[in-house]
């Protein structure tokens, strides 16, 4: 059975003074909002995404959100985790569950608490561990996407204007969506990121996403009853994840990143399209570095001149391949279990005319992209709004 996005919900991202319970009832609220023929009892299925509740003292999320919304009907339930691409893997859950003939609708949703009172709750999941230095722990990704930049600048001339940019675009992007972080300043030009604060070379404080809470959700549903829910079904269309660990050590070069390309190409073969078929992309611009490499282990240009397509203003969005319309991490910020699905809901709202002033003309097809780890596990989503 082919798996139809029918709806979809979100929380405000930023450092909230709401709880983790808060974040989850205020994305699934404004699902049920959003999709007015939905009915609890409607609902077989539940994912949630989470990286790590644990530093709230909360586990058994899924059953926690089930309780929230009186869901009673579910004979699907399950949590995900693979750190950054979680989200993915919830809607991948999701999706095989209803083509499986299982359940007819899930809901999916990511939710992370990334703020809390207490300082030492960060280090709860990520040091209670046999540590292996290469591997790094949670507070080092800057260093780590710091090599990739300085590899992919020495082999491919790629310059810190250019990453500059992609800060400026999607900083600028997150100014149109009404659930991006609040900020008392934002970068207007590359000036302004390339005077901020240094972090890890060649990496200042607006080549960075922040950590920041939130939540986001949406239905999933079969084709024979996506009717009921929505005039514009979108499809799920292709998908591919690859992953060669966790350590930095195990990348066997910084910056080409294969494993990606060919991620993406299980996900085009899928599709049944090609990179140029492309209306809209949703990547993971953890840092400024990772959006240009993704541009070329995407296809949407060749190797090495990731720099040069944001310095044409290819993918800003009046640009031939819009990226990141909704601000991506950078602008929106990074709740980690919600960013996925958050991604998606860009994407949805993009192919459905439903992104208000930052909508792009004509998307039938739309490419989501998150990734876990310093790049070593990748996932790509995508949608249309017809089958091929």
């Amino acid at each position: 059975m082919k798996a139809v996005v029918a709806g979809w919900g979100m929380a405000k991202f930023g450092r909230r003074r709401a709880t983790l319970r808060d974040l989850m009832s205020e994305a699934l609220k404004s699902l049920f909002e959003n999709t007015p023929n939905l009915s609890r009892d409607d609902v077989e299925g539940l994912v949630v995404s989470s990286n790590a509740p644990e530093r709230s003292g909360q586990t058994n999320l899924a059953s926690l959100a089930s309780e929230l919304i009186n869901l009673e009907n579910l004979k699907y339930i399950t949590r995900t985790e693979i750190a950054c691409a979680s989200g993915h893997a919830a809607i991948r859950a999701a999706w095989f569950a209803i083509s499986a003939g299982m359940i007819d609708s899930a809901i999916v949703l990511g939710v992370e608490k990334m703020w809390l009172p207490y300082p030492e709750a960060m280090l709860i999941t990520d040091m209670e561990r046999e540590w292996d230095f290469p591997q790094f722990w949670y507070g080092r990704a800057p260093s780590g996407f710091a090599l990739c930049a300085q590899e992919h600048m020495k082999r491919y001339g790629t310059t810190r204007e250019q990453l500059a940019m992609i800060s400026v675009k999607n900083h600028g992007n997150a100014l149109l969506n009404p659930y991006s972080q609040e900020l008392r300043r934002r970068p207007k030009s590359v000036e302004d990121v390339l005077n901020s604060r240094p972090v890890s070379s060649p990496f200042n404080l607006y080549d960075c996403s922040a950590r920041v809470d939130g939540a986001s959700a949406l239905l999933i549903v079969g084709e024979d009853v996506a009717k009921s829910y929505t005039d514009v079904p979108v499809y799920l269309l292709g998908s591919g994840q690859k992953a060669i660990g966790l350590s930095l050590s195990v990348m066997k070069s910084y910056a080409d990143w294969h494993h990606l390309k060919a991620a993406a190409l299980d996900a085009y073969r899928m599709a049944k399209i090609e990179p140029r078929d492309i209306d809209v992309a949703e990547v993971h611009d953890c840092f400024t570095i990772a959006e240009i490499i993704e541009y070329e282990e995407l296809g949407f240009c060749k190797k090495g001149e990731g720099g040069r397509l944001v310095e044409e203003g290819q993918t800003f969005i009046d640009g031939d391949i819009p990226v990141n319309p909704r601000g991506g991490l950078i602008g929106c910020g990074h709740p980690v279990g919600a960013t996925g699905v958050a991604q998606v809901v860009e994407i949805l709202q993009q192919l459905r005319c439903e992104a208000g002033k930052r909508q792009i003309d004509g998307c039938e097809i739309g490419l989501a992209h998150t990734q876990g780890g310093i790049a070593t596990t990748q996932s790509i989503l995508i949608l249309g709004v017809s089958v091929k």
